[in-house]
């Protein structure tokens, strides 16, 4: 029984040196990846900044230019309301001139000097032609 049990411890140790010579070559195989690994995202990382400082760049731009564009259409809608008033002041000027001038008795009378020279202004053109 002795002879068994050491037997068996024996080739308990061999099993036991086999799976620590494994673990070591699959640690450093563990560790080559892992240092791969660690190169690649140093790589990476190293493109990633200057696209991520461009980024940047190009988005305070971005602010700049969204600034501007909002200043010149807040201008253009001011003196979009500027015309606006112009012209419908125009109009209430308008439209008082020509309520003054018919309402008054000059009104008739220019009324009636504008009607003759329109008048004078068709026997003459008819005169020509003939």
């Amino acid at each position: 029984m002795d002879t068994a049990l050491n037997i068996f411890l024996i080739i308990l140790l061999i099993a036991a040196s086999i799976l620590c010579i494994y673990l070591i070559i699959t640690l450093k195989q563990v560790t080559k990846t892992i240092a791969a690994l660690q190169k690649d995202v140093e790589q990476i990382k190293g493109n990633v900044e200057p696209i991520l400082a461009n980024v940047n760049i190009i988005t305070g731009k971005v602010a700049l230019v969204t600034e501007e564009v909002e200043s010149v259409i807040s201008a253009v809608k001011v003196l979009i309301e500027n015309l606006k008033d112009k012209a419908e002041d125009l109009l209430d000027k308008t439209k008082r001139i020509k309520a003054s001038v018919g309402d008054s008795p000059g009104g008739d009378v220019f009324r009636k000097v504008v009607g003759i020279s329109r008048g004078i202004s068709a026997f003459w053109g008819t005169l020509k032609n003939k």
